[in-house]
């Protein structure tokens, strides 16, 4: 359960980067 956890974390934080866009 713990694992899946962080893997949801950095998809979330990927999906977060890749929303919001690179220009700051």
């Amino acid at each position: 359960m713990k694992k899946t956890a962080r893997q949801f974390q950095i998809i979330l934080s990927l999906t977060e980067s890749s929303r919001t866009p690179s220009t700051g």
